[in-house]
């Protein structure tokens, strides 16, 4: 210590407080370091941890007691659980093999269902006249989930359209992220809230309400409305993403439209995550029981849903099977790209025996650490053969998957570690062909605009950049 310009020796009761403090912190990392490795996390996601917890305590320790938690925070064991009815006897529908219909089923995702009408919607405007149509035409119920609601005018008036149907006697239900829509106020509320809509918020940020959490965030987006349609997709609820009119900055982003049996599932895990977050409890069996009939449509369509309510990790599985199981084509579109080290050494072989590896991206995210941490990535898919598509401004925020001509994905989910492991996701598998070409098509299009990837290597700046960002994406 100094006094008046003299160094004064540390007292014995100084000496003793550092022991302490040095003590505790000790034993600190320790028990930290046991838990990260006791969840037998992946190798890259562990050893991510355990540099931080010990290289810089003070700022990890606190960071991992806060973010680290997965499946295992006690918030969580209080959700209803999803895809368990079924895991007693799983039922095959389709005629050919489907490694990912075989994996959803296996862990408790209900089997495909036939005779579904579903409608691939790709632009803003379309989504929003859909969304809109299916407000105005509900005739009992509308139940809606979102990661962000912007208070811009597309907010606006998504808000008073739910505040008349509400105002008409119509049960009407919005479910928001805490973390995603943080800046919506009660007075932005007040129409839908006046009218008689609900409003319950997922996981609060703040310590001192029921089940809150900072790092697990409910990233699924969907719509059901009479339990006889649904929609979901990449598309939160603003001008960034829809709107009645276009607009030249407006993000690139899918969604689908789903009439038939494949409604009861999504209906389900609205219910799921709707009576977690609120008081005004919804009871499946008695919500539109026979609403989500078959409707002669051709779709085969099977929804799952994965995140701390679901056990194990479903999307993942079924995404990695079903890599490991294309003999033709594997194409992405993805914002962001930062699958691990199982999943990419999956698409890396495909890419190396010469299957049909197709990546696209926007040039250029709305984060800019994803888009350090990818490079690595992209450039070593490049040369094992595949292809990296990337696609100027707008910012590309859709999230679809085609393998072979069976199957296709959409949904909320993107392809990195947070999505497949952390956060609350929904997706939608089709499993005829018409739809998975339709899909392609929409890629093809997307493809046209953009550039392929050069992968030479980046400056020395960059790539320093790029390797930090890459040894810290198991944490993004």
């Amino acid at each position: 210590t100094m006094m008046g310009g003299e160094v004064m020796p540390l007292s014995f009761r100084d000496h003793i407080e550092t022991h302490l403090v040095s003590v505790v912190l000790t034993i600190l990392m320790l028990l930290l370091v046991a838990r990260v490795l006791s969840k037998q996390r992946r190798p890259s996601t562990s050893l991510a941890w355990i540099l931080a917890i010990i290289l810089v305590p003070y700022v990890g320790i606190p960071i991992y007691i806060v973010f680290g938690g997965r499946k295992f925070l006690a918030v969580t064991r209080r959700k209803q659980r999803l895809h368990v009815t079924q895991r007693e006897a799983p039922v095959r529908l389709l005629d050919f093999d489907n490694p990912a219909e075989d994996v959803l089923t296996s862990e408790g995702v209900r089997a495909p269902s036939r005779q579904n009408r579903i409608e691939f919607v790709s632009t803003g405007e379309d989504a929003f006249a859909r969304l809109c149509g299916m407000i105005e035409q509900a005739r009992s119920s509308i139940y809606i989930q979102t990661y962000i609601l912007q208070r811009d005018a597309v907010g606006r008036a998504l808000i008073n359209l739910l505040a008349k149907r509400a105002a008409e006697g119509i049960d009407v239900r919005l479910l928001l992220d805490s973390y995603g829509s943080f800046g919506v106020s009660q007075r932005f509320l007040a129409p839908l809230l006046r009218a008689g809509g609900r409003v319950a918020w997922f996981l609060p940020l703040i310590p001192v309400r029921r089940n809150w959490s900072l790092n697990l965030r409910n990233h699924r987006k969907l719509v059901v409305v009479d339990g006889a349609r649904a929609s979901l997709g990449g598309m939160n609820l603003g001008r960034e993403y829809m709107g009645a009119t276009p607009e030249p900055g407006r993000w690139i982003d899918t969604a689908v439209d789903i009439e038939g049996p494949a409604v009861k599932d999504v209906l389900e895990v609205f219910c799921s995550d709707w009576n977690f977050a609120s008081a005004s409890l919804l009871d499946l069996s008695c919500v539109h029981p026979a609403a989500a009939t078959a409707t002669g449509g051709t779709d085969i369509a099977q929804i799952a849903a994965s995140g701390p309510d679901v056990d194990g990790d479903i999307l993942y599985d079924a995404m990695l099977a079903s890599i490991h199981a294309a003999r033709e084509r594997v194409w992405m579109v993805t914002p962001y790209f930062a699958p691990g080290e199982e999943l990419f050494r999956a698409l890396l072989i495909q890419a190396r025996i010469g299957r049909d590896v197709r990546l696209i991206m926007p040039a250029k995210s709305n984060h800019p650490m994803a888009d350090l941490a990818r490079g690595p990535y992209l450039r070593h898919l490049v040369e094992a053969g595949g292809k990296v598509y990337l696609l100027p401004a707008p910012m590309l925020h859709a999230k679809n998957m085609v393998f072979d001509v069976t199957t296709a994905v959409t949904g909320s989910c993107n392809f990195d570690l947070r999505s497949l492991y952390l956060n609350f996701e929904v997706a939608l598998f089709v499993y005829n062909r018409e739809r998975v070409d339709e899909i392609a098509r929409w890629m093809e299009g997307l493809m046209r605009g953009a550039t392929l990837l050069d992968p030479k290597p980046p400056k020395r700046l960059r790539s320093l950049a790029e390797q930090l960002s890459f040894l810290v994406s198991p944490l993004l």
